[in-house]
């Protein structure tokens, strides 16, 4: 499996470099990293391990033999640092602790988990805390791995099915432990071990928050979900589920075997072999009893389980009206009642005459002040003087337009030279242009 690894750093992939930690952080870190990415690639590619998302720690330096560097003599340091960083979790405390892989605070293993003297090491520095997945003599311990971006991509596929196969009612929502382990079967390229089961369980219901279990019953949580506890009523209707599927295939597996004796039946009777024929049909009967007990029997389940979704339905309905009853009590009781409202329009009716009669009686007094300070028909006739004189003088204007208009235009400028010969020649007189000026004044006015 060097393979996944870069040839150019195989040399130092395979060294035992934990001592770059100290003098070259970069490539200790890169070196890290490398082997983080290439245990995920090795693990989704399949085929490696028994489990779909966890390594085995035993598996790792068989698998990444080279028939040139040898053995990698770094992987317990790698496995050490990469639990730190919660990249992968040890499955023995996964499956374990209450505490969520999420939490910000990293894994830590104490020597003993009632100890009174576990807080003195750790700030002591005689016990670190860490996870060590080495022994004491460095072979690596044999332990699994759950590699968490593996994990979450095969519960996000998990959560998909178990949505799409929901049809809106209760009872749909529970599942027994090997229903569970069929919905998975049957999603594409998922082939998960009784391991990978129960990972995925947990972390479903620990981490995410979407499941609730409970020894063999699943419950899926969703918006309408009362409590996320798991009670006896949904452990027996998960119970009543299984019955059902159970049943189904008995029924299927009733009609295959009645589709068989009936073939070796004719095939009997087509050789002669009467006692085989009447056998064969003996058996066909027996097989159809037993399938019609087995499908009486799934008809009475799933009406059953329709009762118990219609009666969960009622009573959601009826919760919900009783809180609907509560609320409008509790707004009713806020108000007063519909007295309180009555009460409430008289008095903004009479809050609203008042500030009308102060309003009026405001006016009034303005209204009588300003008739005391100012005389309105002197105003008046003011206005209309000032109006008359305006429109006089706009007639007195309009008038000299026309007599401009009517008058000779101004000759252009002559040289005192030649003023006599021009006057001789456009017969202007002196009068003429007198006149011109006291009109171009009148008008200017």
């Amino acid at each position: 499996m060097s393979t996944l690894l870069p040839k150019a750093r195989l040399r130092s992939l395979y060294s035992d470099f934990r001592n770059l930690k100290t003098w070259n952080p970069e490539g200790y870190n890169a070196n890290i990293h490398t082997w983080a990415t290439a245990f995920t690639e090795l693990l989704r590619g399949g085929g490696a391990f028994a489990d779909k998302t966890l390594i085995s720690a035993r598996q790792l330096p068989a698998l990444f033999a080279d028939d040139t560097h040898g053995i990698p003599l770094a992987l317990d340091c790698v496995l050490d640092e990469i639990v730190d960083t919660k990249l992968i979790v040890p499955l023995s405390i996964f499956l374990t602790t209450s505490v969520s892989i999420y939490y910000e605070r990293p894994w830590y293993v104490p020597p003993s988990p009632t100890s009174v003297l576990f807080w003195a090491l750790d700030k002591s520095g005689l016990y670190s805390g860490r996870w060590v997945s080495a022994e004491r003599n460095g072979t690596l311990k044999d332990e699994k791995y759950i590699v968490v971006s593996v994990l979450e991509d095969v519960a996000s596929k998990i959560m998909r099915a178990l949505e799409q196969d929901q049809n809106g009612t209760y009872t749909q929502t529970v599942y027994t432990r090997e229903l569970f382990e069929d919905l998975c079967k049957s999603i594409d390229g998922l082939d998960l071990s009784p391991t990978d089961i129960d990972v995925v369980l947990v972390f479903l219901d620990r981490d995410l928050h979407q499941i609730a279990v409970k020894q063999d019953t699943i419950k899926l949580l969703t918006s309408s979900t009362s409590s996320r506890e798991v009670s006896e009523q949904d452990r027996a209707v998960a119970n009543l589920r299984q019955t059902l599927y159970d049943m189904t295939i008995r029924v299927d597996h009733l009609t295959a075997r009645i589709d068989n004796i009936q073939q070796a039946a004719r095939d009997a009777v087509a050789r002669k072999h009467t006692m085989r024929a009447k056998y064969a049909l003996k058996s066909k009967r027996l097989a159809e009893t037993a399938q019609l007990a087995a499908l009486e029997m799934v008809s009475k389940l799933e009406q059953t389980l329709h009762s118990i979704d219609t009666s969960v339905t009622d009573a959601e309905i009826f919760a919900a009206l009783k809180d609907g009853v509560g609320i409008l009590t509790g707004l009713n009781q806020a108000v007063g009642g519909a007295e309180k409202v009555v009460e409430l329009a008289d008095e903004l009716e009479d809050a609203r005459s008042d500030a009308n009669a102060i309003r009026q009686e405001i006016e009034r007094l303005a209204g009588s002040g300003a008739s005391a300070a100012v005389d309105e028909e002197e105003l008046e006739e003011e206005f209309e003087q000032m109006l008359a004189e305006e429109t006089a003088a706009e007639t007195r204007r309009d008038n000299v337009d026309d007599l401009l208009h009517m008058a000779p235009k101004p000759p252009k400028a002559v040289p005192e030279e030649n003023q006599q010969e021009h006057a001789r020649e456009h017969g202007s007189t002196k009068e003429e242009d007198d006149l011109r000026d006291l009109l171009e004044n009148v008008h200017l006015q």
